[in-house]
Order: C-alpha cells, then structure tokens, then sequence
C-alpha cells in the first residue's frame, strides 16, 4: 500500500514516476499504466524483459493477471491504474497446496491403510488364536475342551471339523475301553480255567 501526503490528481509526472516505480518493486508486479480520465496515458513502466511488448498485449496474456484500479475524485473517475501481475507466485502457490494436499491424502490413505490392516489382522488373529488353543487341548487329551462353532465361514467349518475329530476320537476311545474290557474278561475267563486245569 501507498500512503499519499497529497491525492494523486495533484501530483506532477515526476511524482506519478515515483509511485509507479514504488509499485513496479513488488516482485509480482510487471507492468504498470496510468491513465487520465479520458485514458491517455501519463506515466508508464514494464519490466525490462517486457519493454519492447504493447502494454495492451499484456493485458490480454493469459500469462498475467489484469487489474485496473478506478481512481476516483468526488464520485467522478479522473483516472486509473492499470496493473499486470505474473502469475508466477500464484502458480506456484497452487501447486504448493496441490503437493500439500496430496501428501495429506496419502498420509490419510496410509494410515486408513495400517488401521484396516490391523483391524483386519485383530479381527482373523482371534479365532485363529482359538482354533490353535483347540488343537492344543486336543494334542494334551483334553476331549472335554468346548470348541465354539458359531462362526459361518472357513473357520467355522474348521472348528467343526475339530468337534468330528474329537467326538471321532471319544467314539474311538470308548470302543477300545469296551473291548479292553471285553479282553480283560476274556483273560480273567482263560486264566480262572487254566488254574481250575491245574
């Protein structure tokens, strides 16, 4: 921002020079024109780069930014400003939050990415945690040990294969109890006849 001592409508050139030059040392500023209230131009200034290009082909590039500034005296407009802007910082401020955002999204998509993965891995971990606790009661013997068959998918049909296993074996076990005591009988029966011999 410029502060005046004096309106600009009474400035001479010279002072019109110096504040067009005070401008021209923003660094986004490229150009600028200052025009009477009929347009004619009174004080001019471009870039060196830019000297030999018509203010007004400035003005349409698509390159720059256009801005005119009404100056206004008493609800009259007694001239303007004429500013073309490089697009430069705010290109560069674009793609600056592009990247930000970016980098933000990913991070979100990563961390979204570990908290599902370890939900996921909690989620398969458990009744895999309780098959294994199963087959080791079973590897011990244990054929009382409840196994839960709740679950509809490959881990309940897996949990269920356990409960045929088990209940296999204490079909299995009974049956060699049974004729463990049949055999006994058998040997008691051969024995109590072999004496009865003697």
């Amino acid at each position: 921002k410029i502060s005046l001592e004096e309106p600009i409508w009474n400035l001479h050139t010279e002072a019109l020079n110096k504040i067009r030059d005070s401008i021209l040392r923003d660094p986004d500023v490229i150009a600028l024109k200052i025009t009477d209230e009929l347009g004619v131009t009174l004080s001019e200034r471009k870039l060196e780069m830019l000297k030999d290009v018509e203010f007004s082909a400035l003005e349409q590039n698509l390159e720059f930014q256009y801005q005119r500034i009404r100056i206004v005296k008493e609800d009259s407009v007694i001239g303007e400003i004429h500013i073309v802007l490089s697009n430069e910082k705010a290109l560069n401020l674009v793609i600056s939050t592009t990247v930000q955002i970016m980098t933000f999204s990913l991070l979100l998509i990563l961390l979204l990415g570990i908290i599902v993965t370890l939900t996921g891995i909690k989620l398969l971990k458990r009744p895999i945690d309780e098959l294994e606790n199963n087959a080791i009661e079973l590897g011990k013997g244990n054929l009382e040990h409840d196994i839960d068959t709740s679950r509809d998918d490959e881990l309940g049909v897996l949990a269920k294969g356990f409960v045929q296993m088990r209940n296999s074996i204490r079909e299995n076990i009974q049956i060699i109890e049974k004729q463990n005591h049949a055999l006994e009988q058998i040997v008691l029966e051969r024995t109590s006849e072999i004496q009865d011999l003697l």
